[in-house]
């Protein structure tokens, strides 16, 4: 009922959707728990109108939530904001590199990241990194990501996911990250992302 109510909210305010971008601020108040935050920038993707992909990202939420098996949530209220924007913010990482090939703990190096917009020319960023001096002598990877697939990685399993109680749902629901940024993560061999 949540995903019909922002879909058809969201269709019904905008006539020009295909080329519209959603900033989403929001949360969900459970109580008795620490409010799940919801915060993203939704922009169209093929010909999905970008109202389908937030109501599939509040569902998504909302599911977590209520599928807990060992707590029935009592949700005090759900607060949503939007800003439009009438243009489409998106961008494709075309490519990403480093400036070395072998590193030692407590090197910098610079991952060069080139970004495909929606319309305009492409953008270079170069963002350093320093190596953790924590880390063990072998393989490193190095991941370059939107927040979408940095969360998926970061995600345990999903079977194990639905032995978390509530309280350890909404804490990962908030470590998700914002998918306007670019992310830059390190890979031990078989290790989730530091």
């Amino acid at each position: 009922m949540m995903m019909t109510t922002v879909y058809n909210s969201l269709m019904g305010m905008n006539h020009y959707g295909e080329e519209t971008t959603y900033r989403m601020n929001g949360r969900i108040q459970v109580n008795g728990f620490p409010d799940v935050r919801l915060t993203n920038m939704f922009s169209p993707v093929d010909a999905t109108p970008t109202a389908y992909a937030v109501a599939i990202a509040l569902g998504e939420h909302f599911s977590r939530i209520y599928d807990n098996p060992f707590e029935t949530p009592n949700v005090g209220g759900v607060t949503l904001e939007f800003d439009l924007e009438r243009e489409r913010h998106s961008a494709v990482l075309e490519s990403a590199r480093t400036d070395m090939t072998e590193a030692r703990p407590g090197d910098e190096i610079t991952i060069e990241a080139v970004l495909r917009p929606y319309r305009g020319d492409r953008i270079v960023r170069r963002i350093p990194v320093r190596v953790p001096t924590s880390v063990p002598k072998g393989m490193l990877r190095i991941l370059v990501s939107d927040a979408e697939t940095l969360d998926r990685a970061r995600r345990v399993n999903p079977a194990a996911s639905r032995r978390l109680d509530l309280h350890s749902i909404i804490e990962l629901l908030n470590k998700e990250h914002m998918n306007d940024h670019l992310y830059v993560s390190l890979l031990e061999a078989n290790r989730k992302p530091r």
